[in-house]
């Protein structure tokens, strides 16, 4: 048996041997089989990479996509908060407009107030009234300013304040000539009230065609005196009108000066700051120029007024 199977693949050896073409077709079969598991294989590790790049692009995609979600929140959050910062500021500038309008108001109040000190009746002045209103608006310019704002308003304050102080002694005397002048005008209105008195008697004495000299003499006299009675009190009148007038003049000069030499740069300096804070702009030279101009025309004015008073004293 077993020499049978050695024969018979002897015999298949040596058929193979003799039959190349059938060697080469297994060689290729061989080959193709390889070929063929190599492709597969090649295959699956293609799609086994395609298959991981596909969930890596996925994985991006979707971090990408997170990325951008939250990016946009944080795009919407940050608008929202600027949206809000600027409805704040716009708030914010609104009531300062509305406040620093309101104390510059003031400031011009008082500043008036302080020209027309030399003209008041001192008992009758509301000081506290004046002095309080510009006072409570520089307050008010303190919490919505700055801080560099807020200690300018109140540096122009404390002048001012200061001013008003320095004025009232400076006006004290005029209350004193203004009241003496009252006197010799009230004086002199009742003794023109006696002279007219007197010559309605000397009238009807007339009229009567009564001899009584004695009687129209004395009515004389009397007519007499109460007319140099009402002279003198003309007299001390004028004179006291006269020095009051001086006197104011000089109370002008001096409020004019204080106001050029204490007051003016704060406020031209605080105007400028609050006009920063408005988001205005502002040239402080520009307004110290004009400054300068208005207090040397208001200078000339009140050389001219002094003048106009010595002639009308010369005369």
């Amino acid at each position: 048996m077993a020499i049978e199977w050695l024969q018979a693949a002897e015999t298949a050896g040596r058929y193979l041997v003799d039959n190349p073409t059938i060697i080469a077709a297994a060689i290729a079969g061989a080959v193709a089989i390889v070929a063929t598991r190599t492709t597969l294989h090649g295959v699956k590790l293609s799609l086994a990479a395609t298959e991981a790049k596909t969930k890596a692009e996925l994985a991006h995609s979707v971090e990408q996509e997170h990325r951008n979600r939250e990016h946009t929140r944080t795009e919407a959050a940050r608008e929202r908060e600027l949206d809000a910062q600027k409805e704040r500021h716009g708030r914010l500038v609104a009531m300062r407009r509305d406040v620093y309008l309101s104390a510059i108001g003031e400031m011009v109040k008082f500043q008036t107030f302080l020209g027309t000190l030399a003209e008041k009746d001192l008992p009758l002045l509301d000081l506290r009234s004046e002095i309080g209103n510009l006072s409570l608006a520089v307050h008010r310019v303190s919490i919505v300013s700055e801080q560099p704002t807020a200690e300018l308003a109140r540096e122009t304050l404390n002048a001012y304040g200061s001013l008003l102080m320095r004025s009232l002694v400076k006006v004290i005397p005029l209350a004193g000539l203004r009241a003496l002048a009252k006197v010799h005008d009230d004086l002199h209105l009742e003794a023109m009230k006696r002279v007219d008195s007197y010559v309605e008697l000397m009238r009807q004495l007339n009229l009567s065609q009564s001899n009584n000299l004695a009687e129209f003499d004395a009515i004389r006299k009397q007519f007499d005196a109460s007319q140099q009675e009402a002279s003198n009190h003309s007299s001390q009148r004028s004179a006291a009108q006269a020095q009051l007038s001086v006197m104011q003049l000089e109370v002008g000069e001096f409020l004019m000066t204080s106001l050029r030499d204490e007051v003016t740069d704060k406020l031209d300096r605080l105007l400028v700051a609050l006009r920063d804070e408005l988001e205005l702009t502002s040239d402080l030279e520009a307004f110290r120029r004009f400054s300068t101009i208005t207090f040397e025309h208001v200078q000339l004015t009140m050389t001219e007024l002094r003048s106009a008073i010595e002639q009308i004293k010369e005369n």
